[in-house]
C-alpha cells in the first residue's frame, strides 16, 4: 500500500506544527514559563541537585571545577532575575499560592523555617552539607 503524501499522518502533525509555530514567530515565548518554582525541575531544586547529586567530587580537578561551577552562581542567579523581571513586565507571573509554596520550598533548602539572613549558617545548607 503506497500513501499519498497529504494522506500521510506524520505528513499532516508536521504542518499542523509547522502552522502553529508560525503563528507564534515573531513572540519571544521564551519567556511563557515559571523557572522558579517548587516543583522538581525548577531553578532551585536544579541548582541545588547539580552541586550535591549530580556534579562529580572524584578528583582534586572535579573540586576546582566545583568551584569554579560555584563561582559563576551569583551571575547565573542575576540572569534568572532579570528573566523573571521581563515575564513580570509581559504579565506572565505563577499564581500566589505557586509563590507561596516556593518561598517555603527556598527558605527550608536554607535550613531555616522562617528567612532570617542573620542566622544563615553555611551547616545548615544541603549545599555544603552534602559530601
Amino acid at each position: 500500500m503506497i500513501l499519498v503524501l497529504s494522506e500521510n499522518k506524520l505528513y499532516h502533525g508536521c504542518r499542523i506544527f509547522i502552522e502553529n509555530t508560525a503563528e507564534v514567530a515573531g513572540r519571544d515565548v521564551m519567556v511563557h514559563d515559571y523557572p522558579v518554582h517548587h516543583f522538581i525541575n525548577g531553578y532551585p531544586d536544579n541548582l541545588l541537585l547539580h552541586f550535591t547529586d549530580i556534579h562529580p567530587l572524584n578528583t582534586r580537578e572535579d573540586a576546582e571545577d566545583y568551584i569554579a561551577r560555584l563561582s559563576q552562581v551569583d551571575q547565573q542567579i542575576a540572569q534568572v532575575i532579570e528573566g523573571l523581571e521581563i515575564r513580570t513586565e509581559s504579565g506572565i507571573v505563577p499564581p500566589d499560592f505557586i509563590l507561596g509554596l516556593t518561598r517555603r520550598r527556598m527558605i527550608a533548602d536554607l535550613g531555616q523555617s522562617n528567612f532570617d539572613p542573620d542566622l544563615l549558617r553555611p551547616d545548615n545548607v544541603s549545599l555544603y552539607t552534602a559530601f
